[in-house]
């Protein structure tokens, strides 16, 4: 639901709301006894350096008699260079809490450090409880109350905090790398295990950049691209050997004996029961869920701003930012004297909702931005926008979304809250009555898919009869049956021959 405009940004993350693009996290763990090379650790943050454009700095450390010893560099030209470095952790900022110099990252305390990505929302109520336990405070970020957090929970940390993150803490007194992924997955963390190595980033482009680690294409999900459209591949990525940690996972790394543990450690529970509750009564719950959320977002010490499409989604995050701006200054301070809205407009009247948009800024007292996309600039910007994007896109509001972003930038709102992720949170898309009718098909429960799928008929719903929709959403053993998935592979793969592309891949990266 928050976004940032810092940089050209990237595209909107696939789940609930965000725009990725923050800060950047890398690291390197040796286990073969090679050292950790500064200078590559360096190149890989360097690569992300659009994230974090407000500073940077590193960890660096090594086994000593009895446990690991490590040091904070700001630059890795102050490093003196070791041959028994085991962990490298690299860090690129972009300030929203404290902006002071004390918000730098890698942060340390009492043998643990962090480098982290995101945002914990409920970071003052965390603060408070730890204060309670008799922890002490030196800033006011959330990062340092992340760290806390883990000093005084462990790995159990993750179950105090709420927010978008990703992060990994380096506990020196045991020796371990404890690595872990926000419940939604909105907060990018891949990696990757060439030999004697776990290395980590934010971007693909940046675990790239370490020796050995090549920009090969994995075929199924470029099948899954070109056949069905999705982005979104769990664990795996576009390219082989590229790893995203899942949402809701942790890893944990044992740097002495490179041994890497996944663990989810969150699920969604099943829909309950409606326990007498009534419409109206769930409605107004969900009412004080949206605000409360909002006015979680607003929390910042730089100017926050909003998207707007003229959409549901959109304009009732507008409407709550306005009711709070309006009822609760002191809750919307980032918003400050004028709050900003952003518009993509277009000259095809089927695709334009500025009316809706000027609509809902007018009645929140908003000021509205208008942008423009146009083809002219989309091919000036477009390959700037996929390297950035890192992984394949199938739409152009993409490009609206970048014009929007940049729009934000020179307007110097740094905070965007968007309406991005609506159909996914409420089930808005009817491809989701696919995922519906395949949960029961693979739980075995056919006579109920049966008389789901009957009841959409009957209801006037046919989209379920076009198995080109549908087909997604079928089990691997059914889309290997029905054929098109092998065809389109073994295309793919005549086509990777004749056009060289691996080769073309690791020229663009």
């Amino acid at each position: 639901m928050v976004g940032r405009a810092a940089a050209h940004g990237g595209a909107a993350a696939r789940r609930l709301r965000v725009r990725v693009p923050m800060c950047g996290i890398v690291g390197i763990l040796a286990f073969n006894g090679a050292p950790v090379d500064p200078i590559v650790l360096d190149r890989m943050n360097n690569r992300q350096a659009h994230r974090g454009p407000d500073g940077a700095g590193y960890l660096f450390a090594w086994p000593e008699e009895g446990g690991f010893a490590d040091m904070l560099v700001r630059d890795v030209a102050q490093w003196e260079h070791r041959d028994d470095v085991r962990v490298g952790l690299g860090h690129r900022r972009l300030a929203i809490l404290d902006l002071s110099e004390r918000g730098i990252q890698p942060m340390r305390a009492d043998g643990v450090a962090i480098v982290f990505n995101g945002e914990i929302y409920n970071h003052r109520e965390v603060r408070s409880e730890l204060e309670r336990a008799g922890c002490s405070f030196t800033t006011r970020t959330d990062t340092e109350v992340l760290l806390y957090a883990y000093r005084e929970w462990g790995q159990d940390c993750l179950d105090h905090i709420q927010g978008m993150f990703a992060f990994a803490i380096w506990d020196r007194r045991i020796g371990r790398v404890f690595c872990a992924r926000d419940r939604l997955g909105i907060k990018p963390f891949y990696y990757a295990t060439p030999t004697g190595h776990f290395v980590f980033a934010s971007e693909i482009k940046a675990l790239l950049a370490f020796p050995g680690l090549n920009a090969v294409a994995d075929d199924d999900a470029v099948v899954d691209f070109l056949v069905h459209g999705n982005c979104d591949y769990g664990e795996r990525t576009v390219f082989r050997g590229v790893k995203a940690l899942p949402a809701a996972h942790a890893l944990d790394v044992d740097v002495g004996s490179g041994r890497v543990s996944l663990r989810r450690y969150w699920e969604l529970a099943p829909p309950g029961s409606r326990n007498g509750t009534t419409d109206d009564a769930r409605l107004e719950r969900l009412g004080e869920l949206l605000l409360d959320t909002t006015r979680s977002h607003l929390i910042s010490d730089v100017r926050a701003g909003s998207c707007l499409s003229g959409g549901i989604d959109s304009s009732t995050v507008v409407s709550l930012i306005g009711k709070i701006w309006r009822d609760q200054p002191e809750a919307a301070t980032a918003v400050g004297d004028r709050f900003f809205t952003f518009t993509s407009c277009w000259d095809y009247p089927e695709l334009d909702e500025r009316q809706y948009a000027l609509a809902a800024a007018h009645a929140m007292g908003a000021t509205p931005h208008l942008v423009f996309p146009n083809a002219d600039d989309f091919w000036d910007v477009f390959e700037r926008m996929a390297w950035h994007q890192d992984m394949p896109f199938f739409s152009l509001s993409f490009y609206a979304q970048w014009c929007v972003m940049r729009a934000a930038r020179d307007a110097g709102v740094k905070v965007l809250l968007d309406g991005q992720g609506g159909d996914e949170v409420f089930g808005g898309y009817a491809k989701f009555r696919y995922a519906y009718l395949m949960s029961l098909l693979r739980s075995g429960r056919w006579g109920r898919m049966t008389l789901e799928a009957g009841a959409m008929v009957r209801q006037g719903d046919l989209y379920v009869l076009d198995l080109r929709r549908g087909y997604r959403y079928l089990p691997a053993g059914l889309r290997r049956l029905l054929g098109v998935d092998s065809l389109l592979q073994r295309a793919l793969a005549g086509l990777r021959r004749l056009l060289g592309v691996d080769s073309l891949l690791q020229r663009a990266l």
